[in-house]
């Protein structure tokens, strides 16, 4: 099978069960493809929208990527997608989008924070804006599925088919200037409860939703924009505020999680970032939480990791700990050539990375023509 025959049928739920049938097509699928088209399968790559101003991030050595630079790395380097930064007009990314996924065979993830409240104005412009998070927690549980619902008919408008929402860190820090209002509140209750909902608003549109930061930036005073946040608290304590969120969201279908940089010590003492952790991405999220669907980082330029790590390097380390999806722009093409290198070295095999493929293929649902 030519994969230049193939199309997308449609972007379910990155946690959909699949028949054999389906199981066979995506395996196929895979099968076809070269290994540097898999392994470029990994990266979300960071997008500045055209005659942006209000972006805040140095730009710098491709961070974030120019619309230019991201073509060149869909023909190139085969990304698997792009999440937009900064603040879009809608119709100039409504276009832009259309061009991107015109560029590949195998759809694009066109990924935003359209999450309520101050992230999602920093992202739109010339929309209609929705209450925060917090706000929001204050209300039914039929508008606060509505909210999710008709953020999720805008996602669809944009061509957005993840969103990186909702934001499920429990507000236990007033001094957390980075989370704060972002959140649904100050108990993993009622958390939990309003981002259920908020999901399902947005899964009734056919939007991959997306649970975040994994295992839980709520009770932080560092911004992991800048720098690596450290959180203190015993197992127990983690367990039942932190973790409880995720879990709940995990039995409830949400489609994708995003780790964090956090230092958890009482998780991973080795130092590592939790993004970087084998044993907090594996262990903990994929094997003892039982989540099947896509683990995404968050971006591998902040300050958390580019302070402390090569991002390229740091590429494959998230590779290594499980991480599906990789939001990075800085290097790509040598954060592929170190991973192919890690493949010829044994340090990582091609069977381990046709499973990540696989999951990204069946979030994407790709079919035959």
């Amino acid at each position: 099978m030519n994969v230049k025959a193939l199309i997308l049928f449609t972007l379910f739920f990155a946690n959909i069960a699949l028949s054999s049938e389906e199981k066979n097509n995506l395996k196929t699928i895979c099968n076809s493809l070269s290994l540097r088209k898999k392994i470029g399968q990994f990266f979300i790559a960071t997008v500045l929208p055209k005659n942006n101003t209000n972006m805040k991030i140095n730009i710098k050595k491709g961070y974030p990527s120019t619309p230019k630079n991201a073509k060149e790395l869909i023909k190139n380097c085969h990304i698997g997608g792009i999440i937009f930064l900064g603040k879009s007009d809608i119709e100039e990314q409504i276009e832009l989008t259309q061009k991107f996924q015109e560029l590949t065979n195998i759809p694009l993830f066109i990924c935003q924070d359209l999450e309520p409240g101050r992230v999602m104005k920093s992202r739109l412009s010339n929309t209609t804006q929705y209450p925060c998070s917090q706000e929001i927690s204050q209300k039914e549980d039929n508008e606060i599925f509505e909210i999710g619902k008709s953020i999720g008919k805008l996602c669809n408008r944009l061509g957005v088919n993840v969103n990186f929402a909702p934001v499920v860190d429990v507000n236990t820090n007033l001094n957390n200037q980075v989370i704060g209002d972002r959140s649904f509140g100050t108990t993993p209750d009622i958390v939990t409860h309003c981002a259920i909902l908020f999901m399902q608003g947005l899964q009734s549109q056919n939007i991959i939703s997306c649970a975040k930061h994994f295992p839980g930036h709520g009770d932080t005073i560092v911004d992991s924009h800048h720098d690596l946040p450290i959180i203190l608290h015993n197992q127990k304590r983690l367990e039942t505020i932190e973790l409880a969120p995720f879990a709940q969201m995990i039995k409830n279908g949400i489609d994708m999680i995003m780790i964090g940089h956090l230092l958890v010590p009482a998780l991973d003492d080795s130092e590592t970032p939790t993004s970087l952790s084998k044993i907090i991405v594996t262990d903990l999220l994929r094997d003892k939480f039982n989540f099947d669907g896509l683990i995404v980082t968050d971006a591998l330029e902040m300050g958390a990791i580019v302070k402390h790590y090569d991002p390229a390097q740091a590429a494959l380390l998230a590779l290594l700990a499980g991480n599906d999806l990789l939001i990075c722009c800085h290097n790509i093409p040598g954060a592929i050539e170190i991973i192919l290198q890690a493949i010829e070295n044994n340090i990582i095999t091609e069977q381990e990375i046709d499973e990540h493929v696989m999951r990204i293929l069946r979030a994407k649902q790709i079919k035959d023509q």
